[in-house]
């Protein structure tokens, strides 16, 4: 054992440069497969836990429109129903630097039972709220000047004044006072304030004894309540959707990480068994057995999977909070990596390393002692007919699946088998048009170019080389594409104006016409926008779908939908491609469409399909729908969503706007701060795929170079006979840059062709995703980046020219 430590850890310091190279690959690896094995799961457990900030023990939320009966939970499991009594009331103060303009805040009330309220967690056991007292959120609190013992008038919806005093003052963060701006009291105190009568209950927490019976008692629910909409607070669809397709977009990512490594590790284990053939002479000559050869050939590829796994873990460790930071606003609900995945991702990072070299060490280790002596080396490629096999069924598989790749599993293998099956058959290909240019050098009388092509289509490591060339490079611009079309997608300019004002969804526009009135504003818009559950033809959908009100004549301010005729009429709407193929409708076709599904007034229309293309720049839910804004207020009425403001001075407008707005307006942002906002929102999105990029051109760099040295290596004696005879350094050097030329030029011009294909499956693969992220791939673009790196490529020629020059001629021929 300690033969066999010692020897690796040689290895690995007199090769600093390709131990960085393996260390690197299976670190990213191993940092992917994280990313997609251990952050679902930690995900699921952050949502629970960012949801039970609000609902503590509660399972289950029902809202509606009406008030509920008494007993509407009526055949669910043994549970706990804790009913909420809900009203609001409107506080006033005045605004900063004046004396008589006031601004107003709405305060949302709930009426509980104290102590089931305790026992479901949504109030601190602390609270003490008896009768007229009341409990106030601390922000709430500081803003208007609130302390515990103070009076606190209320008033109901008759605009009756009720004095409470404040019982307690709690932080935003747990329970009823998670959103903030929250007032709570008794149930009997909601009586009083309401003049004695019974409020009714719209909205009911409920505790589930036992969890498994959760889709039992929702299922119930619903049927009692078919108006009402009941949502499981943690294992909801949307929830799991949405973990869901978080988890296969980290599995592409890894699917592709896992392709690169495999192709550089096999790539680099050529160039360490080359190396080491005197090692394995020596150790044959000692009598040492084949199988401790073998495990001492393994000991360096298996210190790489081990040291390797563990960086990419310690990467993957530091970066998993602020992913969860920028998710969720904090970290504390990430837990710990899951053990069993560490392990898991550890021991697979130490087989692939140990599983990528098999052949090469199998070969090196049955090569008899005569011929590592006399460095006798095949270095002739020759088409295995297993990889030719492997290859033909692989295409079989890639043609079945394509059929079927819009669902992600038969699309993601499709994707895989077209990448390792290309490479298998690729030699075929490169056979075929290094014998075409043999012709034509022939013809032109060009013996160095010729020479070159013969070399290119006859040497096992150029032809490796080659391949590692077009794979990498078909990943490349596949790659490079959807990362174009994501910053194209992210970057896109959504708004023009120079005020960009979000309200609070309540408020209609009538309340917001003094804007168009303030010195220096131009232009004002007005954005219409739901998240609502529709059904369509019958069908309802899953979760809320974007829906947007499109204004006649189009919009000159607003640009985060494209595709939108500017004449929509009343009876028309515009649908996703997403939304289309899901429900089988196409351009003219007649739906039925009726909206606010879930709720206690559905509204139906019979709508035209006007489009089925539209981009939304502002959601990546994939399933956006776009009606004319007169329909869009019959339903949902004249409340806008968004203004968006050209002025001459924005500041100033802004300060007006929120000084006079109180809380109908959430938010205002200027030009600058709203594209800032957006550009942090990708930023980390966009690091990550462009770093895929680099680290494909890179590692398959580093690894033709480590091919174009195995080859020199090989071809010594070879070229110390050439040099000899025929050959000056400089033709050889010649056609060294030739044959380079020819291998990557045709890998290159293959993998653009080859990438068109994998671009289709890809692009399925996403449709299936409902990512509605428009994904386009420029032709000449990726044609740009193929020539750029076939120069690259060709450029590593200049290592072995360089070790061609240091090479002693002499000692090359003597050496039998």
């Amino acid at each position: 054992m300690s033969l066999i430590i010692k020897h690796t850890l040689k290895s690995m310091w007199a090769h600093k440069m390709r131990t960085f190279l393996l260390l690197f690959c299976v670190s990213i690896c191993s940092l992917a497969a994280m990313l997609c094995f251990d952050m679902s799961g930690s995900l699921e457990q952050a949502v629970k836990a960012n949801n039970a900030k609000a609902f503590v023990k509660a399972d289950i939320i029902v809202t509606a429109s009406y008030d509920l009966d008494d007993d509407f939970a009526k055949g669910i499991p043994e549970s706990t129903v804790l009913e909420l009594s809900t009203g609001s009331t409107v506080f006033t103060k005045h605004i900063v630097g004046t004396y008589d303009m006031l601004t107003q805040k709405a305060c949302s009330i709930s009426g509980v039972d104290i102590p089931k309220a305790k026992e479901m967690g949504v109030l601190p056991n602390d609270a003490e709220i008896g009768d007229m007292q009341a409990a106030l959120a601390k922000d709430f609190a500081d803003e208007f000047g609130y302390s515990v013992g103070d009076t606190i008038t209320l008033y109901s919806n008759a605009k009756q004044p009720v004095d409470f005093t404040v019982s307690g003052l709690y932080g935003d963060n747990v329970g009823l006072f998670s959103s903030g701006d929250t007032i709570v009291i008794s149930n009997e105190s909601m009586k009083s304030l309401y003049g004695g009568s019974d409020t009714g209950t719209r909205l009911a927490y409920i505790d589930i004894a036992d969890d498994e019976e959760i889709n039992s008692a929702v299922q119930t629910l619903e049927s009692n309540l078919p108006s009402a909409n009941v949502q499981a607070v943690f294992e909801n669809e949307q929830t799991q959707e949405m973990i869901g397709n978080i988890t296969r977009i980290f599995t592409i990512l890894f699917a592709v990480c896992l392709l690169l490594v495999i192709f550089v590790t096999v790539s680099a284990s050529q160039r360490i068994i080359t190396e080491k053939m005197p090692v394995i002479g020596t150790f044959r000559s000692l009598g040492i057995s084949s199988r401790l050869t073998y495990t001492v050939l393994l000991g360096e590829n298996i210190a790489y999977g081990l040291i390797g796994s563990a960086i990419g873990i310690c990467i993957y460790s530091v970066l998993r909070p602020m992913i969860y930071r920028s998710q969720f606003g904090s970290s504390e609900n990430a837990g710990k990596m899951s053990i069993g995945v560490v392990a898991g991702v550890i021991i697979f990072c130490v087989a692939l390393e140990c599983l990528c070299p098999v052949k090469e060490i199998l070969s090196a280790v049955k090569t008899s002692i005569r011929d590592i002596i006399f460095s006798n080396k095949d270095t002739q490629y020759r088409h295995g007919r297993v990889s030719t096999v492997s290859g033909i069924l692989l295409a079989v598989i890639t043609f079945v699946t394509a059929f079927f790749s819009e669902n992600f599993f038969a699309g993601l293998i499709c994707f895989v088998n077209t990448a390792v099956g290309a490479a298998l058959l690729f030699p075929y290909v490169l056979r075929f048009i290094a014998g075409l240019l043999v012709k034509i050098f022939d013809r032109q009388n060009k013996p160095i170019a010729r020479l070159a092509a013969v070399e290119a289509r006859e040497k096992k490591s150029t032809v490796g080389s080659a391949v590692l060339c077009f794979t990498a490079a078909a990943v490349c611009i596949v790659v490079y594409s959807f990362a174009s079309s994501m910053s194209s997608f992210y970057m896109h300019e959504n708004s023009s104006a120079d005020l960009n004002v979000s309200t609070d969804g309540a408020t209609e526009r009538t309340r917001f016409s003094y804007i168009e009135d303030i010195d220096g504003v131009g232009e004002t818009e007005y954005g219409y926008y739901q998240n609502s559950v529709i059904e369509i033809n019958g069908e309802q959908t899953t979760n809320g779908v974007p829906i947007y009100g499109w204004k006649d004549g189009g919009y000159e301010l607003f640009r985060g939908v494209d595709d939108i005729p500017d004449d929509l009429a009343y009876d028309e709407i515009v649908i996703s491609k997403a939304v289309a193929r899901k429900y089988s409708l196409s351009e003219g076709d007649t739906a039925e469409i009726t909206f606010r599904a879930d709720g206690f007034m559905p509204y139906v229309k019979q709508l035209r399909v006007r489009g089925t293309s539209l981009t939304d720049h502002e959601n990546s839910s994939g399933m956006t729908v776009v009606i004319s804004d007169k329909l869009f207020k019959d339903i949902y009425k004249d409340i806008p969503s968004s203004i968006y403001i050209k002025c001459s001075d924005p500041e100033k407008v802004r300060s007006v706007i929120e000084d006079h707005s109180a809380d109908m307006v959430s938010e205002v942002q200027t030009y600058d701060e709203y594209h800032e906002a957006a550009s942090q929102d990708s930023a980390g999105l966009m690091a990550i795929i462009d770093g895929v990029i680099v680290l494909a051109l890179g590692i398959t760099f580093i690894g033709v170079v480590s091919n174009c040295l195995i080859g020199f290596e090989d071809r010594k004696r070879e070229c110390a006979v050439l040099l000899s005879t025929s050959l000056t350094r400089g033709k050889l050097s010649e056609m060294f840059f030739a044959e380079s030329a020819i291998a990557s030029g045709a890998a290159l011009v293959m993998a653009v062709v080859l990438s068109i294909f994998m671009y289709k499956v890809f692009l399925n693969i996403l449709d299936g995703l409902m990512v509605s992220i428009p994904i386009h791939m420029s032709i000449t673009n990726s044609i740009v980046l193929g020539l750029l790196m076939w120069a690259v490529f060709t450029l590593s020629a200049l290592f072995p020219i360089k070790a061609l020059r240091k090479m002693n001629i002499a000692a090359q021929l003597k050496y039998e």
